[in-house]
């Protein structure tokens, strides 16, 4: 039987505190007692990416990496009071496994300018798992996603940090599908500006004394950003009669201008007029007096990004006053349209900014206002808009046009929209005791939830966090997790021991307590038998018999794992039983080799996936009927085998 190595594994240990330092006053104010929640929360945010690991301050497990000698300004220096345990620089030895945790005192020296505060932690240091397939597959566990804050959606733009060793020894390499947006050292190279973001996925392989296990993650690539010369050019093109917000030919112009400030590129936008006092920079214009004639004007367009500018020129022929208050009064009642008065909204079916009520008219006269409903849109056109579970709500605006004692009123009504709110689900999965709240709303202007629900227990098993799939799969659910759009957060349960049925014998006896062991004979197409085995104790510690093997059609049977597909460790007859335990099939499709398994890539445009849509499927696998996603506020239009939209897919067919 092969050694366990009895070296230690190295980890590094991130910084603890982040402190952001407005001042020396700050400094020496604002550095509170240790909360290990709060610093969680925190180191979370300076973790490099594809590190987003639990971290306690009562138990350190996992690689966290340094966030760097200086944060926000202050100079950072970390001292040990054990580093053989931490060294100074954050590198950590796991005791080895059957150790008891090592307490070590890491004191913080943070140097703003002359001031320097000092703070001190009490860090834990939990020791290594003792089987090897629990050290593989607890490596495997530190890497499960993005950094904190990240959704599968977020669009990655440097470089990523992936770790090569993990902290229980494990070597970790890396394999990229598309090496020219991410390289197996994790070094991104952007697409070219224009271009789609692209997505790949990398596979971490994990290995450590022939125990091998290996997790996916798929990364999103944002396209690289303009250059300052293809930013000024994408604005000057996208500069058109329609960006100077009004809908007339610029020969017949008779309201003010809204002329944009900034490109969709970046770009900023100064503009300059050759008679201010008919058109200012800003667009109000001011219409020439009646009988005296219209006004050419033109107006140049100034773009620019860093160093780069060029100019572009619109002519504008600004009409004369109407000659009769009557006329002038029609005519600016007539212009009082959804271009004029929308403000920022796309129209006024849509409205969720103030709108531009105008108090005077182009052709001299005074415009007053009032709303059917103030607490919507104000005289001034202040908008507030309802809250998600009133729903879009209409209002009736009256302007009233007057001049040289003629009057004419018109009425527009906009439909002002509902706030979005989206409610995030906390399932606890089996718990004993569930979590409080079970679910938390999010409201603009927030993006994420003020506070996690308290944790919920379940007798013999460890919390392990929220996690966005079952079992800890997904990526984990924080406080700094952006929420835009209703989302489930799983409970991620690791078992401790027991969970058995205990039975005495009333009298003062001893107590047995019995444990189930189900043997999971995946997909088979004749299962074990029997599905389940009991083992009381303290009689018996390990099954007395396992099943008779099952058998599947195309495969060979490879024995009986404590996870899917071969993973965790193998279960024998000698395998002490101390709970309640599933055990899994693994199968290995004959002809040699076994098959190859593809990776199921799902872009979802900002949806919500269906959890019956699998992650991957190999040449044996049953026809897939693709389930819809999800998404608030939109309906789906059917999934597509390429961006033109034009191949629809229903099904992944067998082979």
């Amino acid at each position: 039987m092969k050694q366990r190595p009895s070296n230690r594994a190295l980890v590094a240990l991130g910084a603890i505190l982040a402190i952001v330092l407005v001042g020396c006053s700050s400094l020496l104010t604002d550095l509170q007692e240790p909360d290990p929640l709060a610093l969680r929360t925190v180191l979370a945010d300076l973790l490099p990416p594809l590190s987003d690991v639990d971290f306690s301050i009562s138990r350190i497990t996992a690689a966290l990496g340094l966030a760097g000698a200086t944060i926000n300004g202050a100079t950072v220096v970390w001292e040990s009071s054990n580093p053989s345990v931490i060294a100074s620089d954050g590198t950590i030895v796991r005791p080895p496994a059957g150790s008891d945790p090592i307490k070590v005192s890491v004191k913080a020296k943070v140097k703003w300018g002359t001031v320097t505060k000092e703070k001190v932690f009490e860090v834990t240091v939990a020791p290594m798992p003792a089987a090897l397939a629990d050290q593989v597959a607890e490596d495997r566990d530190a890497i499960q996603a993005l950094p904190a804050g990240s959704t599968a959606d977020t669009l990655v733009e440097g470089n990523l940090k992936l770790p090569t060793v993990g902290a229980c020894g494990s070597t970790i390499a890396w394999v990229s599908s598309d090496t020219s947006l991410i390289a197996n050292d994790g070094s991104v190279t952007r697409a070219a500006f224009g271009s789609a973001d692209g997505t790949v996925t990398l596979t971490a392989t994990i290995t450590k004394d022939g125990q091998t296990s290996t997790k996916t993650i798929q990364v999103k690539v944002k396209a690289a950003r303009p250059t300052a010369s293809q930013a000024v050019d994408t604005d000057v093109a996208a500069l058109a009669v329609s960006s100077l917000g009004t809908d007339t030919d610029l020969a017949q112009i008779k309201t003010s201008l809204l002329l944009p400030t900034s490109g969709v590129s970046g770009s900023t936008i100064t503009w300059t007029s050759s008679d201010p006092t008919v058109i200012v920079a800003a667009g109000t214009v001011t219409r020439p007096a009646s009988g005296s004639g219209s006004k050419a004007i033109t107006l140049t367009a100034a773009v620019t990004s860093g160093t780069t500018t060029t100019t572009k020129t619109f002519n504008v022929t600004v009409l004369e006053v109407p000659a009769t208050a009557a006329a002038s009064v029609s005519e600016d009642k007539a212009n009082l349209i959804g271009t004029t008065i929308k403000g920022t909204n796309p129209d006024l079916s849509s409205v969720s900014s103030d709108l531009h009520l105008p108090g005077t008219g182009s052709s001299g006269t005074v415009i007053t206002w009032e709303s059917s409903d103030p607490t919507l849109v104000s005289a001034t056109g202040a908008v507030t808009q309802p809250s998600s579970d009133s729903g879009d709500k209409p209002a009736t605006l009256t302007a009233t046009i007057t001049k040289d004692g003629v009057t004419e009123t018109t009425t527009i009504t906009v439909t002002v929209k509902c706030t979005t709110q989206y409610t995030v689900t906390f399932d606890s999965q089996s718990a004993t005791t569930a979590a409080t709240p079970t679910t938390v709303l999010v409201a603009p202007p927030a993006t994420t939830i003020a506070a996690l629900p308290t944790d919920p227990a379940r007798t013999d098993y460890d919390f392990g966090g929220w996690w966005t799939g079952t079992a800890g799969t997904g990526y984990r659910f924080r406080t700094s997790t952006a929420v835009a759009a209703n989302i489930t957060a799983y409970a991620k349960w690791t078992p401790t021991g027991g969970g058995g049925a205990a039975t005495g014998t009333g009298g003062g006896g001893t107590t047995s307590t019995t444990y189930t062991v189900t043997f999971d004979s995946q997909s088979a197409t004749t299962s074990a038998s029997p599905a389940t085995v009991t083992v009381t104790s303290p009689a018996a510690t390990t099954v007395s018999a396992l099943p008779t093997a099952p058998a599947r059609t195309g495969y060979t049977f490879g024995g009986w794992f404590t996870a899917v597909n071969g993973g965790g460790s193998q279960f024998l007859v000698a395998t002490p039983v101390s709970a309640n335990i599933t055990v899994y099939a693994m199968w290995t499709a004959t002809g040699g080799g076994g098959t190859t398994t593809y990776a199921i890539t799902y872009n979802l445009d900002s949806g919500i996936n269906s959890g019956s849509n699998p992650a991957t499927y190999d040449v044996t696998t049953a026809t897939i009927t693709l389930a819809a996603p999800t998404r608030t506020g939109y309906s789906f239009g059917g999934w597509y085998t390429e961006v033109g939209l034009t191949n629809v897919a229903t099904t992944l067919p067998l082979g």
